[in-house]
């Protein structure tokens, strides 16, 4: 596995860890607060991996 591959799926499973602690531990409100960042960074991070991953299976 490269290095590339290997940050990527680092990233992704960053991501999936941000997202899911977030959404598993925020308390339920109306307003927009930090949890809902974290939430939208972990998704964020697990697409950006995903597309590292992607980018590196398709080039080697």
């Amino acid at each position: 596995m490269s290095l590339m591959m290997l940050i990527a799926l680092a990233l992704s499973v960053s991501g999936v860890a941000a997202a899911l602690t977030s959404y598993a531990r925020a308390p339920v409100t109306d307003q927009f607060t930090g949890w809902n960042l974290a939430f939208m960074g972990g998704i964020s991070l697990t697409a950006l991996g995903g597309l590292g991953i992607m980018l590196s299976a398709m080039t080697s």
